[in-house]
């Protein structure tokens, strides 16, 4: 009886150990991309963000502390992506860095070597961001958002393995 009860817990051991191994996630780089919140209709070409946008940049500031630990934040020059991505920023102590919407490739090579196996924010445009979810899936799947859509957000996750999945989802307060 005695040699059953050892032969029984060893093999919970064994396969409690075995479970744990299957079950560990894999490392992988986190890009959350968003477009920017919704911006004043002034005739200007670089206009601020509306309060409603404001206050859609607070709304994603507390999705994004909820689940991730952003590492780096990334932004086109023109004041609404900044303003989107400025309480992510602010809260996670971090200086918004450039970046050149119209050069997809060389913004993915900084990630995935930089920021490897970390999160990072990426706020741009109606035509940029899915280029560039685009870009990290290597295929044309998500085409431009609509010019009255702000309330999405895409996460790519590149493992180490080079797998890519793209998850899509809505934050804060529904479009107008």
């Amino acid at each position: 009886m005695r040699r059953f009860v050892i032969y029984a817990l060893f093999s919970i051991v064994c396969f409690t150990s075995v479970q744990a191994q299957k079950t560990e996630p894999v490392s992988s780089t986190t890009i959350i991309l968003v477009r920017h919140a919704e911006k004043m209709d002034d005739g200007t070409t670089n206009p601020d963000l509306t309060p409603k946008g404001l206050n859609r940049a607070l709304d994603l500031k507390k999705v994004l502390i909820q689940e991730f630990n952003i590492s780096a934040v990334f932004s086109t020059p023109l004041t609404r992506t900044q303003q989107t991505a400025t309480p992510t920023a602010e809260f996670f102590s971090l200086t918004i860095q450039d970046h050149n919407h119209k050069d997809p490739n060389a913004l993915k090579e900084l990630i995935l070597d930089k920021y490897k196996n970390k999160t990072v924010l990426v706020a741009g445009h109606s035509n940029s961001t899915p280029i560039l979810v685009n870009h990290f899936l290597g295929e044309d799947k998500y085409p431009y958002l609509s010019e009255d859509v702000f309330n999405q957000l895409f996460i790519v996750r590149v493992a180490e393995g080079g797998k890519v999945t793209v998850e899509q989802r809505s934050y804060g307060a529904e479009n107008d």
